[in-house]
């Protein structure tokens, strides 16, 4: 049984879409492996699914092939909260953190900023569902959420942002809710923004701008060096993973210790799903 939901957006896709493009709207049948995987997936829905049926066999103008392979994993099962209001930060990655994530169908009078419209909030939304359910990312993916919604949640680790700014949580909640791809890359993003932190934080202790561009100077790496520990302490990473967290960037440099940290939120994925089941 495919997910009513998921026919429900497709519906909306076309709707929205066709306004936009016209008769220019069906761009041809589909090619390549993508051609094979939506044609299964066609056969597989009945007749109460006709928008979902058109789009496994139509291409449509403006709609990236990532937004269809969300919506089809979706359509195959995968768990989606539909909603038809901009979710909260904390909302996503609760959601992320339990396996799952949303898309929302905005109504006529709902902004759907910083989009441009509800159509295009739609495929943003279908674009990190496909993100999100990756196979070889998914897993992992749970784990650092997971581990980044108790990190929130952690009475030390608010009190080390009450001494950034404000510009780290949003930092922090944009990678919450708008950010998706391997455990590794999240990871390093977290990491990259409490340096930035840092950085900040360091030049309004000595009261003078803070620098833009380079490498922490002396100073700055001091107060990440502190920063950094207690996050890993928050993050309960033993020192064996806190010395891997350490040489984790994003230049890839280190391959063996991005594979611990790999590892490591793979199993927490694994453990909160088994949890779950």
């Amino acid at each position: 049984m495919y997910p009513a939901g998921a026919e429900r957006a497709a519906s909306y896709l076309l709707e929205h879409a066709r306004r936009v493009s016209g008769v220019t709207l069906a761009q041809g049948a589909w090619d390549g492996s993508f051609a094979g995987e939506a044609k299964k997936l066609g056969s597989m829905l009945g007749d109460d699914c006709p928008s979902l049926r058109f789009l496994t066999r139509e291409r449509v103008r403006r709609v990236p092939r990532r937004a269809l392979s969300g919506l089809f994993a979706w359509a195959k099962g995968f768990s989606v909260d539909l909603r038809e209001d901009v979710p909260r930060a904390d909302e996503i990655l609760a959601l992320q953190a339990a396996g799952r994530r949303c898309v929302s169908l905005l109504p006529e009078g709902v902004s759907p900023a910083p989009h441009a419209s509800g159509l295009d909030f739609l495929i943003h939304d279908l674009c990190h569902l496909d993100k999100f359910v990756a196979p070889e990312h998914h897993e992992e993916q749970v784990g650092f959420f997971g581990s980044l919604q108790r990190l929130v949640a952690d009475p030390t680790f608010h009190e080390l942002e009450q001494r950034l700014d404000r510009t780290f949580v949003e930092d922090r909640n944009r990678l919450a809710a708008d950010v998706n791809g391997s455990a590794v890359y999240l990871f390093a993003l977290l990491k990259m923004k409490l340096k930035m932190a840092a950085r900040r934080l360091n030049a309004r202790n000595a009261g003078a701008p803070a620098r833009v561009s380079g490498p922490l100077d002396p100073a700055e790496q001091a107060v990440f060096d502190e920063l950094e520990a207690i996050l890993y302490d928050c993050l309960e990473f033993d020192a064996k993973l806190a010395g891997a967290a350490q040489a984790t960037s994003a230049r890839r440099d280190a391959t063996d210790a991005a594979s611990l940290i790999a590892a490591e939120f793979r199993r927490r994925g694994r453990d909160a799903s088994a949890r779950a089941a």
